[in-house]
């Protein structure tokens, strides 16, 4: 099962460009459907860092860097696929008639 991060959001201070919460999501397919985890993680650091990167300058792989250290992947991983397989084998239908 393949296994997907997407940052959806950065939200930053407008003075500086520092990002302080970020919005991600974890998901995965199969069949046609799909499971995901997804929310906020607020992270801390500061303009003067000597690490710091410029707004324009961030891709997907540092944020990444920054917020997947905080997670137990391999138990995502097992929720994730604990959902879909459910969805996948569940024998009943959500929805009404009209």
């Amino acid at each position: 099962m393949e296994y997907i991060w997407n940052i959806g959001n950065l939200t930053r201070n407008s003075t500086d460009g520092l990002v302080y919460d970020v919005e991600y999501s974890y998901e995965t397919y199969m069949s046609g459907s799909s499971a995901r985890k997804w929310g906020i993680v607020t992270v801390t650091g500061s303009a003067s860092d000597p690490n710091f990167t410029q707004f324009d300058d961030l891709t997907q792989d540092i944020v990444l860097g920054w917020i997947t250290g905080s997670f137990d992947i391999s138990a995502i991983q097992v929720e994730l696929s604990s959902s879909l397989n459910k969805l996948l084998t569940t024998q009943s239908i959500d929805g009404t008639p009209w």
